[in-house]
């Protein structure tokens, strides 16, 4: 390498140490902002995620709730209307046993009257009987029908009760998981807005390995250059590992990209192990 090149090299790593000086506490605070933003987006992204899967749920449990609470309406109405029927019949049996009651009294007195027609009165007497326990049979089978629709259309009304309650509890819990939604987005908003990162500018770094080609040690936390640069899909903001074969050495934050080259605070030392010209580099091991 040519003494100019070595001039070149060392201004460069002097004037990156003299902005690294000032710039070092505001890149750390930085980086620690990103790790928390990401894991906070994270834990955001994934209670929202189970949020939204938790309202779909209650949506459908509502939805079949207030179907089965539809059927079970059309049953009690139908139950209702079979009570109605029956106890309009029962009435109808009730006057009707009535009115043949009166007949039998009346054939009765005309039997006692009327020595000649005995006969007949008889034989008019023992029909009434007849209809007469024809109607009151008609008349129990209608109280026992009515009985057993009343019993139906009560099964019915504890079921539709049932059901309405279940819809209740299911809008409650819907109307739960939805503030529950609105406030992890308003806490992730709020990151975001603390911050300042956008969602859409988060993204996961290229594996890039390159070498250590000169270090600064002179401004803490100290300074590095790798030879790897905007060519090989460096960016700002990239973290590159350390390492010398199996050793892990320490982190550094990369400041300036060339085409070429970068430039690196170090954001992490391993204090046990220095870090030398020739280290590997990597964004990830």
């Amino acid at each position: 390498m040519s003494s100019i090149a070595k001039i070149l090299i060392a201004v460069n790593l002097i004037l990156a140490a003299a902005f690294v000086g000032w710039a070092s506490n505001a890149v750390s605070t930085n980086n620690n902002w990103k790790k928390q933003y990401e894991a906070e987006k994270a834990a955001h992204e994934k209670a929202k995620a189970d949020l939204g899967t938790e309202k779909s749920k209650l949506a459908a449990d509502l939805n079949q709730a207030t179907d089965k609470a539809g059927r079970l309406q059309q049953d009690l109405d139908t139950a209702n209307n079979e009570v109605s029927r029956l106890k309009n019949e029962n009435n109808a049996n009730g006057e009707r046993m009535a009115n043949l009651e009166a007949s039998l009294q009346k054939f009765s007195n005309t039997l006692e009257g009327i020595q000649g027609d005995s006969k007949k009165a008889n034989e008019d007497r023992v029909k009434a009987l007849a209809e007469k326990n024809d109607a009151e049979n008609k008349a129990k089978e209608a109280a026992m029908a009515q009985a057993a629709a009343e019993a139906k259309a009560a099964e019915f009304e504890g079921k539709f009760n049932d059901a309405t309650n279940q819809i209740a509890s299911k809008e409650r819990e819907l109307a739960t998981a939805e503030k529950a939604l609105t406030k992890t987005k308003t806490e992730l908003d709020t990151v975001v807005q603390a911050t300042g990162f956008k969602l859409d500018a988060v993204k996961a770094m290229p594996l890039i390995e390159g070498k250590i080609l000169a270090i600064e040690m002179g401004t803490q936390p100290g300074l590095v250059s790798i030879n790897r640069g905007s060519a090989d899909g460096v960016e700002r903001g990239f973290t590159f590992e350390i390492y010398d074969g199996s050793t892990y050495k320490g982190q550094a934050r990369v400041e300036y990209v060339y085409p070429n080259m970068c430039s690196a605070v170090l954001v992490r030392k391993n204090g046990s192990e220095a870090i030398r010209q020739g280290d590997g580099a990597a964004t990830r091991l």
